[in-house]
């Protein structure tokens, strides 16, 4: 929770961390701090954006209104760098 209160000192309009924040509130038993937090979400993006929290965040929030457990943070997606077959050099020109 410290991470993601420096995270949106940093930028407020971080929706993701806003997600997760509501997330770790909820399953601590802390609904009215998630909702609150939600609260936070949708007043930045409104103020900075001018835009509304996207679905997951809306259905985030329905869960922990109607107090159904959240559906669970998608994993990110790990990119794997292409790797060669072979190693390769790559010559590139000096400028001067």
């Amino acid at each position: 929770m410290a991470l993601a209160r420096r995270l949106l000192a940093q930028d407020q309009i971080l929706e993701s961390v806003y997600r997760a924040m509501m997330r770790v509130c909820h399953a601590r038993g802390q609904r009215t701090l998630a909702l609150k937090i939600y609260a936070d979400c949708r007043s930045a993006l409104k103020e900075d954006l001018n835009v509304l929290p996207d679905h997951e965040t809306e259905n985030l929030y329905r869960d922990i209104l109607t107090d159904r457990p959240p559906v669970p943070a998608p994993a990110p997606a790990t990119a794997r760098p292409a790797v060669a077959a072979h190693p390769s050099i790559a010559v590139l020109p000096f400028t001067t």
